[in-house]
């Protein structure tokens, strides 16, 4: 094993020596030609794989296959063919065969060179020959205790599989392959097997993720992905499987006797007894597995028919790529608005869940453009092949040609949602270009895929099918894939079924259709960000609209007015038609002012743990009070998070001409407080959540009255450069008032939460994730707050602060002359500083190549998680190469004491890491280099997905570059 393990680390860092890799990578039994037979051999322990090769017109059978693979660098197996060929015409006889063999013990048990994972150390397996158009037969083998999978068909068509026993396959640690399956394997038949997989999570009997095939009359243990015709999950009752002795015959009331189908079943058993059993009593029905019995069942099956469907038609799909040439930087710009839109709804396997891709098309003279908006709720990229990770791929065939294998003028192009780019045939990583973009619940991929061998014009037809992978599980491995054209998802190898695109000439804008909105007088109307475009083909698309200024005049009283909105690349005017109601005041369910008791407001305006009030103006400032029992009334009927707090809700109306709001607050609320409750306070200005132990004890010493102010700011008084950079963005004073008096209220234990409604500018929603929120101190400078978010959704920008003072909604789009080679983490870098969470060294330089310290590293992690409370002074374990018990603040910090930090702080900021083992390292060459300390948490952060090293190495012990920081604190930060 020794041995094995050093060979395969010789050969991924570039050796070559093949007379030291033979010792642990021989097979037994290599086939490459026609009309062979393997017959009556032990095969056993040899370092590669068993039996294997590819050719036409081979039978491999009666064979002892066992305890091989151990120690090859390869992906090998028991009995493996690949790349067969076809000597002749003939598709009626099975061609190739494999019968009556015993399969087992064989396993890959170090990782394979090439995607530097564990892979295959299959029973039986027909690998990648598509082309191939003979039948195969898998017939009456018994398969059990492999590595990998049973009897496994990976892009491999037209195979039978029939009267097989196979038991507890995907032995590996590593592995998680099913007992028997066809995986993008087409026109295949499963009849009569016995498959029981192992009694663990996430293992399966069976799977079937590719294109007309059946599976009927097969018994199952343990998890089945689906049920086929007369298929039952049921203990077949075999004569003994303990490891000391494995008897797969079949027990006298074995549910298997006589339950299966004489469709394909061969006449002969494995040991050669006649099939089916024609003794006494014979009920002329055959068992199901690898063995028949003597035994007759009480219950036989009497229809054992088998109901052939016919397969699904393949239907070529058709779309439209518009004219244009679009930016590629992975943003969704209103060029793309022109293009119609399709998805990929073909789904390899549908008992998962699949990725959903939707696309857009363009077209220049040099290239066709592809955008793809894809719903993935788990992303990663770690181990494994790039295109088994999430992500989208695509395939061009320019003279539409519609042929069975690629020709020079087709093409195939990936890229993973981190933009990590691959590609099949016909071309190269440079060869094109890309942009991604991780979203809210997914990615964006911007692409521009070369148009090699034709010239881009109105009319042009090529061929065109794209798909998105999925790695729901992170283990490096695809385990789910959609396709737009193909249903036989085999576009990597032959363009036949790819869709049809047409090159039409870029439509029209003909018109905008118009919006309506409605108001209550003294609310501003609440205008949509976008609005439907009418083009000359009379298709539509949703566009982006800025809307004119809303002079507040024009709502404050009922009746209509209009609203003028600009649409990029137009000159037509956007049109929102606002209504303006009256408002409703409710006969008895006002509030008093600031001063007093205030009469609870009538039931009729209660909503469980919500409470409508309607405030009193005076001159601009509107006043509401919320009472002691009206408030324990509302938390009463709050229900109880999953923290154990409870939230009451305040909406106060919207008032004409008020610009504050001021809400008088029981005392009580936070005088009992003890972190339990929050209050929730919704104003026209501003949306406040507070708890309830905000206050300390010597704040309100003496005191009866507590009130909340949330006010527009004037900004006349402001610095002319600062006014500038706000623009029309709002700007809020929030204060808290004990007893009519301000205080300077700070709390790092009870922060509040504050949500500001706000419309981005056309420019602000191609970089949304730049706006934030910027706190203006004393002295008019600006701190940024790195917790603010817009989110687009709810049309939001949210942050947490320890005190209440004047805060503006900003937009800053900052970058640095130093970050050329380094365009992976460009992105993440400048929304970072944006965000106020790290700096530059200056104000044209980051310095991304230069080591980050401990100390700096801490303070980037605090102000990411929103924590404010003194960390710990005790950190001997964090890194005991520093001896004493000392951080050494200034000394650059490794990646996997990095790796600890972050593990330490996400769980003190309640931010939940999964449960993870050392085996989640396994996918790194270099994982057992992680230090005993940091294990856990270097695991954790890995399942997580955080954490992807280069998809090869984790270099747990090399120092961390401010750039390689900051990637990993933005996906921490947009978690």
């Amino acid at each position: 094993m020794a041995e094995g393990e050093a060979n395969y680390n010789s050969k991924v860092a570039g050796g070559s020596d093949w007379s030291t890799y033979a010792k642990t990578n021989t097979n037994g039994i290599t086939l490459t030609g026609h009309h062979i037979v393997v017959r009556n051999n032990h095969v056993h322990h040899m370092a590669g794989g068993g039996v294997g090769g590819g050719g036409d017109y081979i039978t491999v059978e009666n064979n002892d296959i066992h305890s091989n693979s151990w120690y090859t660098f390869y992906a090998t197996s028991g009995i493996s063919f690949m790349n067969d060929y076809d000597t002749d015409n003939n598709t009626t006889d099975f061609k190739i065969i494999v019968r009556n063999n015993r399969v087992y013990d064989n396993e890959t048990k170090v990782k394979w060179e090439r995607t530097k994972g564990y892979s295959d150390g299959n029973g039986i397996i027909f690998d990648v020959d598509e082309a191939y158009k003979g039948k195969k037969l898998v017939v009456n083998n018994v398969v059990y205790n492999n590595g990998g999978g049973g009897i496994h068909a990976y892009r491999s068509n037209n195979i039978h599989v029939i009267n097989n026993t196979i038991y507890h396959n995907s032995r590996s640690p590593y592995l998680k392959y099913p007992n028997m399956d066809a995986q993008s394997a087409d026109n295949s038949v499963f009849l009569n097997n016995i498959s029981i997989a192992r009694d663990e999570e996430d293992e399966y009997a069976n799977l079937n993720s590719g294109w007309n095939n059946l599976f009927a009359y097969n018994v199952y243990g343990g998890n089945v992905r689906f049920l086929g015709q007369n298929e039952q999950v049921i203990d077949p009752k075999f004569v003994s499987v303990t490891e000391a002795t494995y008897d797969f015959h079949l027990q006298a009331d074995s549910p298997a006797i006589d339950q299966g189908t004489r469709t394909y079943a061969p006449s002969l058993d494995v040991e050669g007894n006649a099939r089916p059993y024609g003794g006494p009593g014979s009920n002329g029905r055959v068992d199901i597995g690898a063995y028949e019995s003597a035994f007759n069942s009480t219950n036989p099956v009497v229809d054992d028919s088998v109901q052939f469907n016919p397969a699904p038609p393949d239907q070529v799909l058709g779309a439209k790529a518009a004219q244009g040439t679009p930016t590629i930087d992975g943003q969704v710009d209103g060029l793309w608005s022109s293009a119609e839109s399709f998805q990929a709804l073909k789904i390899s396997d549908k008992t998962k869940v699949a990725p959903l891709a939707t696309m857009r098309l363009l077209w220049d003279e040099h290239n066709l453009y592809v955008l793809a908006e894809v719903k993935d709720a788990n992303l990663k990229a770690t181990g494994g092949n790039l295109f088994e990770h999430d992500s989208m791929e695509f395939f061009i065939d320019e003279n539409n040609a519609d042929t069975v294998a690629y020709q020079s003028d087709d093409s195939h192009y990936r890229v993973n949602y981190l933009n990590l780019k691959s590609v099949g045939k016909n071309a190269t990583t440079s060869s094109f270009s890309s942009a991604a973009t991780i979203v809210e619940g997914g990615y964006v991929i911007e692409a521009a895929l070369p148009l090699r061998t034709i010239t881009g014009a109105v009319g042009t037809v090529i061929g065109f099918d794209a798909g998105a992978s999925d790695d729901s599980n992170y283990d490096g491995i695809r385990d789910n894939a959609t396709m737009w054209s193909n249903q036989r998802f085999n576009s990597h190898a032959s363009t036949q079924w790819f869709g049809n695109v047409t090159f039409a000439a870029a439509p029209t804008l003909a018109s905008i259709q118009p919006v309506t909105v409605s108001t209550t007088a003294g609310t501003a109307p609440i205008l949509p960000t976008v609005v439907t475009a009418v083009y000359s083909d009379n298709s539509t698309s949703t566009v982006n609209v800025l809307w004119d200024a809303v002079n507040p005049s024009s709502y404050v009283s009922p009746g209509t007015f209009a609203v003028n909105g600009t649409v990029s690349g137009t000159a037509l005017k956007a049109v929102a038609n606002v209504i303006v109601k009256a408002v409703n005041t409710p006969s008895n369910g006002g509030s008093s002012g600031s001063s007093g008791a205030a009469p609870m407001p009538s039931p009729s305006v209660i909503e469980g743990s919500l409470v409508r009030l309607t405030p009193t103006l005076t001159g601009t400032v509107a006043t509401t009070h919320l009472t002691q029992e009206l408030l324990l009334k509302l938390l009463a009927q709050a229900p109880n998070s999953g923290t154990g707090t409870k939230k009451a809700i305040v909406e106060v109306k919207p008032i004409t001409g008020a610009q504050s709001y001021v809400q008088g607050l029981p005392i009580q609320f936070f005088q009992d407080g003890d972190g339990t409750n929050k209050l929730e306070i919704q104003t026209a200005l501003a949306t406040v959540t507070v708890q309830d132990h905000m206050l300390k004890a010597k704040e309100m010493t003496g005191s009866s009255k507590v009130e909340l102010s949330i006010a527009a700011t004037d900004t006349s008084s402001l610095k002319n450069e600062l006014k500038e950079k706000i623009g029309h963005k709002p700007v809020l004073d929030l204060a808290l008032l004990v007893d009519g008096k301000r205080i300077e209220w700070k709390n790092n234990q009870a922060p509040a939460t504050v949500s500001i409604a706000y419309q981005p500018t056309e420019e602000e929603r191609k970089n949304p994730e730049h706006i934030a929120i910027w706190y203006i101190d004393g002295e008019g400078k600006v701190v940024k707050i790195p917790s603010g978010k817009y989110d687009p959704a709810a049309g939001k920008v949210t942050f947490t602060t320890t005190h209440f003072s004047q805060y503006a909604v900003g937009y800053e789009v900052k970058s640095f002359g130093d970050l050329g080679s380094f365009s992976w983490a460009k992105h993440q870098i400048e929304v970072l500083v944006s965000k106020g969470v790290i700096n530059g060294r200056s104000d044209t330089t980051f310095a991304p190549s230069e080591s980050i310290t401990r100390a700096d590293f801490i303070a980037l992690l605090a102000r990411t998680l929103g924590l404010e409370a003194e960390a710990s002074t005790n950190l001997s374990d964090v890194d005991a190469s520093e001896g004493n018990n000392q951080f050494a603040p200034q000394q650059p910090i490794t990646r996997q004491d990095m790796m600890v930090l972050i593990a330490r702080a996400m769980n003190a900021a309640g931010k939940a890491l999964p449960t993870a083992a050392a085996a989640d390292l396994n996918p790194f060459i270099d994982g057992d280099q992680v230090s005993d300390y940091a294990e856990d948490s270097v695991a954790a952060l890995v399942k997580a997905g955080f954490v992807q090293g280069d998809g090869v190495n984790l270099s747990p012990r090399a120092y961390t570059s401010r750039a390689e920081a900051a990637v990993l604190i933005y996906r921490i930060y947009m978690k």
